[in-house]
């Protein structure tokens, strides 16, 4: 038909009672060259996160029947996104000739969510034809989230306290993003007069997509601390750049009071 455009086109031949056949065959353009991106993908190790620079792969090929000069490409988001470097000038191309452009394009990464796709245009250019095409990148991040919890003393699962208990904090964490998490920490913080959390911050060095860390702090309640206290702890996840605070409420002693 004379909508196809050059490039890859699937032929599917079915019958009845048949099983259907597939095959993958080239369309060329009948004269000219026509130039196609066969490749428009982020460089390896890339990082999404916030103002970190996203450069992208380029690969073109000439399908048509004679060669193309001046052929450059550009690349338009469809999304806010600053472009750092938006296109890339490849020259003539022979026909059947491929060309490779290692960090053709880049752009700042803008906040967005996990998993989320940022579109783009493509366009590719020769002597006075253009043709285009939609891509879009796939943003992964790590997500790391503090899963649940458990408050122990004496080997014991409590969630009531009094003073002088020594209370074992476990967490449950886990990355429930598409990426690694890397040079990170969790700690466990607290401000309150007489409670002391005596152990260190542990550190993340890297945590790939759906590992959990399983990570204790020991907490110390001093004798001094009154009944029907509630004490604010700060459990604390940093990585790649991001800063997560969760607020816990420890209750030192009852709180209600028993008249006689």
């Amino acid at each position: 038909p004379s909508s196809l455009n050059p490039g890859e086109c699937e032929l599917v031949a079915l019958a009845q009672n048949h099983i259907p056949y597939f095959q993958t065959v080239m369309v060329i353009t009948p004269n000219g060259p026509y130039v196609i991106p066969t490749t428009v993908e982020v460089s390896e190790n890339a990082v999404f996160t916030e103002g970190a620079t996203v450069r992208m792969n380029l690969s073109l090929s000439n399908v048509g029947v004679s060669s193309a000069s001046q052929v450059y490409a550009t690349l338009t988001p469809d999304s806010p996104v600053t472009m750092l470097q938006d296109s890339v000038f490849v020259g003539d191309m022979n026909v059947e000739a491929t060309e490779n452009r290692n960090n053709a394009f880049s752009f700042v990464m803008p906040e967005a969510e996990d998993y989320v796709n940022l579109p783009f245009t493509l366009s590719v250019h020769w002597y006075d034809t253009t043709i285009t095409r939609s891509v879009s990148v796939r943003v992964k991040l790590p997500k790391v989230t503090m899963e649940e919890y458990t408050t122990t003393v004496n080997h014991s699962i409590v969630q009531n306290f009094v003073a002088g208990d020594e209370v074992i904090f476990s967490f449950t964490n886990q990355n429930r993003g598409h990426a690694e998490a890397a040079y990170g920490s969790i700690d466990l913080t607290c401000n309150y007069s007489g409670v002391t959390v005596t152990s260190d911050m542990y550190m993340i060095d890297h945590l790939a997509p759906n590992e959990v860390a399983e990570v204790n702090f020991h907490v110390e309640i001093a004798d001094t601390v009154p009944n029907k206290s509630l004490v604010p702890l700060y459990y604390h996840i940093a990585y790649n750049n991001v800063h997560h605070i969760d607020t816990l409420y420890m209750l030192v002693g009852s709180d209600y009071e028993t008249f006689e």
